[in-house]
Formats: C-alpha cells, structure tokens, sequence
C-alpha cells in the first residue's frame, strides 16, 4: 500500500511538473515573440530610413509607414505589459520593460521625421538599436531563468524517481519497481533535452548562434509528439532574432558612414 501511494503521488508530480512545463514553454515563447518582433521592427525601419533618404519614399508614404509602426509598437507593449512576472525573472522584466519604453520611443522619433530629416532619423535609430540589444539580453535572460527553472524541476523529479525504484526494489514489488524505473528512464531523456535546450538559450544570449546543441534543439522542435517541441521552437526563434538583429545593425552601421 506504501509503494502504491508513492508511486500516485509521483505520478501526480510527473502531471503537475508537465502543467507547469507547458505554461513555462508558452513564456518562453512569448518572450521570444517579443525579441523577435523588436529584430523585425528595427530591420523595416532601416530600410525606410534609407529609402526615404533616397526620396525612393515620399512625405505622405513615410508617415502611412510611420503609423503602421506606432501600432505595431503598441501591439508589442501590450504584451509587454501583460507578460506574467515571477521571482526568477522579475528583475529583467522590469529592465526589459524600461529599455523596451525607450526603444519605441526612438524608433517613433526616427520613423516620424524620416522623410524632413533623414540623419535626425538615423541617428534616433542608432539610439534605438542600442535599446533594442537591451531587450534583447533582457528577454533573453527572462528565457534564460525559466530554462534553468524548468531543468531544476526535472532533475527533483529524476531524483525522486530514481530514490523510490531503490525503495521499492527493498521493500518489495517488481512491477512496481519495473515501472518505477521506466517513469525514471522518461524523466531523465527529458531532463537531458531541456540541459540541451537551456545551453543553447545561454549560447544565443552570448551571440554565439551555432552552439554544439543546435543540432539536438532542432531535432526536438520537429518531433510531433514530443513534450519538448514548442520550447525548442521558441528557443530556435531567439536564434532567428539574434541573427536579424546583428544584421540590422550591421546595416544602420553602414548607412551611418555614408
């Protein structure tokens, strides 16, 4: 009766810990949606500001791209906003939310008199870029925290499979333990994957977009049934707005020197 009620209540933390697992993948996922759509907004505003120095965008095409702009910044502060804090996270919440504030003000500088000031714009674009990395390392390091969460939860629950099947290989119960030991083999595949899944989280922070990992994190985010599967997505979204944004500012940097 002992090893029956132990093995419920792992079973019942197996469950809570896969809850907790999804609602943490779809964070993870939220906070790459935001990188990804500061890389994005800075890379259309880039290219605006060129054309619009080259009179290749008139007056009254500049500001349809201007307003277009505010509203997608207002989109993206919403879900600032309403991003669910935590302890393990709040810090770089409140920074990203800061330096996010700060980004859309320079981005609506530069976007709003781009076609009567063109250097004006770039130089507010500049100061935007520079925001913009902070966000980035910010919801990075938001990712960063909830991996290393999610990695800590499985590894206790390893643990605590790992400690019954020794229990219950003493006290008695083969099918017990047999099934004790298939749940321990479940948990540590599972807490192998999400290690791999957090080094490549902390590579990309470090703009290092093709750690040892990337393989693995790949294979994981086109597994159908794969408990994994939007975590890894997301993860490999960091690496696409990583890779956006060092382009962005490769490109304002030279469109700055001319």
């Amino acid at each position: 009766a002992l090893n029956f009620a132990s093995f419920a209540n792992l079973r019942d933390e197996y469950l809570r810990a896969n809850a907790l697992q999804e609602i943490d993948g779809e964070r993870v996922a939220a906070a790459a949606h935001i990188n990804q759509e500061v890389a994005a907004i800075q890379s259309l505003v880039g290219n605006t500001l060129e054309h619009a120095a080259t009179n290749q965008m008139d007056e009254a095409e500049v500001y349809v791209f201007h307003v277009a702009i505010v509203n997608r910044l207002a989109v993206l502060q919403k879900e600032i906003d309403q991003f669910a804090d935590d302890v393990a996270y709040s810090d770089a919440l409140v920074e990203a939310r800061r330096d996010f504030s700060e980004y859309k003000n320079f981005i609506i500088m530069a976007t709003d008199i781009a076609a009567i000031d063109p250097l004006g714009a770039m130089r507010h674009a500049f100061h935007a870029s520079q925001a913009q990395v902070k966000v980035s390392e910010h919801t990075q390091a938001i990712a960063n925290a909830i991996a290393k969460v999610v990695t800590s939860r499985s590894r206790q629950l390893a643990q605590g499979f790992q400690e019954q099947a020794v229990q219950t290989g003493v006290v008695g119960g083969v099918l017990m333990a047999i099934l004790l030991l298939i749940w321990l083999v479940v948990a540590e595949r599972v807490t192998r994957r999400i290690s791999m899944i957090a080094e490549a989280l902390k590579s990309f922070a470090q703009d290092n977009t093709d750690p040892p990992s990337l393989p693995a994190v790949t294979a994981i985010s086109v597994q159908k049934n794969s408990l994994l599967r939007d975590m890894a997505q997301a993860v490999l979204a960091f690496r696409s707005a990583v890779i956006t944004r060092k382009q962005a500012q490769y490109e304002l940097g030279e469109r700055m020197k001319e």
